[in-house]
């Protein structure tokens, strides 16, 4: 059966974790870490962020900008589905990451 349209914006837009048949439509689907310090003094806390030639908008997942100013470590989800010309970055605390895939996991089971 394939996959929806909206199925996938979906798991792209709102989900850390891409069930595998989802991935597929992806050409893009990597985690980076960085420092907020770095993140909002080169990207603000609204504008895209380019990496490789690809604007990616961004979705705070289940947080806000103030949360990620007071945490350590930003975790970045960067997502683009096949043949679209912009992607999709999740940013998220580094130490909700394992809360929130044990719960989608849970989710998904």
């Amino acid at each position: 059966m394939p996959i929806s349209e909206s199925s996938i914006f979906y798991q792209v837009a709102n989900n850390w974790v891409i069930p595998s048949p989802q991935k597929e439509s992806l050409d893009h689907y990597y985690i980076l870490h960085w420092s907020p310090q770095h993140l909002f003094s080169a990207w603000g806390t609204t504008r895209p962020i380019v990496r490789e030639d690809v604007t990616y908008l961004r979705l705070y997942h289940k947080c806000k900008p103030s949360e990620l100013r007071a945490c350590k470590v930003v975790l970045l989800s960067f997502r683009r589905i096949k043949g679209m010309n912009h992607g999709y970055v999740l940013l998220t605390p580094g130490r909700t990451l394992a809360t929130s895939t044990a719960q989608q996991s849970k989710e998904q089971s």
